[in-house]
């Protein structure tokens, strides 16, 4: 992992591989984050008892991320948990036949997911690409192949 929690930070061109292992919000990139996130990458193989993890992003409470990817074997698919948030032009590809969703977890009302894509050909998931009890934001261009 990158960075445990970051508030108002702003991480650009960097790439995260190898295999955690944690309780909730594990990722490759940052467990708890606000700020901006550009061309990231992370491949990385996430083992949690529970909890939303994320390949790139655990939880992501503010902000923008975009133009990255995120790879791997783990229960979660991009990030985790999103608020209040950004999300564009970004990719996720789990490998694991235990995954939930996709793309999020969790995303809130004030979230906008624009332009982004799941690849999950290599699992057996049928649950759509972000999983919430509260989400009634923007989700467009979010699909499954």
């Amino acid at each position: 992992m990158l960075a445990g929690t970051g508030s108002n930070a702003s991480i650009t061109n960097c790439y995260v591989t190898g295999k955690l292992k944690g309780r909730a919000y594990i990722s490759g990139l940052a467990s708890n984050l606000r700020g901006t996130v550009e061309a990231c990458y992370t491949n990385v193989s996430i083992s949690v008892p529970t909890g939303a993890n994320g390949g790139l992003i655990g939880r992501f409470k503010g902000g923008s991320i975009e133009n990255s990817y995120s790879e791997g074997n783990m229960s979660g698919g991009f990030i985790g948990e999103i608020d209040n948030a950004v999300v564009e032009n970004c990719y996720s590809s789990v490998t694991s036949s235990s995954f939930y969703y996709g793309f999020a977890c969790e995303a809130d009302s004030a979230s906008t997911i624009l332009n982004s894509y799941v690849n999950n050909e290599k699992t057996s998931n049928t649950r759509p690409p972000v999983g919430s009890n509260n989400f009634t934001g923007t989700v467009a261009w979010v699909s499954t192949k």
